[in-house]
């Protein structure tokens, strides 16, 4: 009879290359963390077109921005522990769902009420899947990648929300490679 040895599985994932699951997982991941400053950038780019188009002022628009940013810090509650009991992969997947369909359904929006509460709802959604997917990269990473790989996920979602300038967004992307490397 052969004792069957535990095996520890970030010692395995240290020991081998990355394989295509833990590539495509990587990249699904980061995807969906440049989706969440697409969704930030796009919302305030809109913003105008709505307001004219509604015939807004700059206050009634304002619980459109804000709601979206409540839903990120409850889907980041709420998730998060979720995530911890079922796994990171049903929630993140979950939390896509829910983000991508309120997304959808701000095509429908008449009103300030509606564009807010789907803009709530889509917060929600992607307050559960960004910080997730992050994690989700962190345990899919070997250790010796597993900081370069959440640095860079970090700033692509500050660079897909808008960095200040293109220039800015040059500097920076420069000293994280050289900060990479060495």
């Amino acid at each position: 009879m052969t004792a069957h040895r535990p095996v520890d599985i970030q010692d395995f994932i240290d020991s081998v290359p990355l394989s295509r699951f833990q590539i495509r997982t990587i990249l699904l991941c980061f995807l969906i963390v440049a989706i969440d400053g697409i969704d930030l950038g796009l919302a305030a780019y809109i913003a105008p077109s709505v307001r004219h188009e509604w015939r807004l002022s700059a206050q009634q628009l304002a619980p459109i921005f804000v709601s979206g940013l409540i839903g990120l810090t409850l889907g980041a509650l709420v998730f998060g522990p979720l995530a911890d009991r079922y796994g990171r992969r049903p929630v993140v997947l979950a939390s896509v769902l829910v983000f991508a369909a309120a997304t959808l359904l701000t095509l429908l929006a008449h009103d300030v009420t509606q564009l807010t509460a789907l803009r709530l709802v889509a917060g929600i959604g992607l307050g559960g899947a960004a910080p997730n997917a992050v994690t989700l990269t962190a345990e899919f990473s070997p250790k010796a990648r597993r900081l370069s790989l959440v640095t860079i996920m970090g700033y692509t979602d500050l660079m897909v929300d808008g960095a200040p300038s293109p220039h800015q967004s040059d500097t920076t992307l420069r000293w994280l490679i050289d900060r990479l490397r060495s």
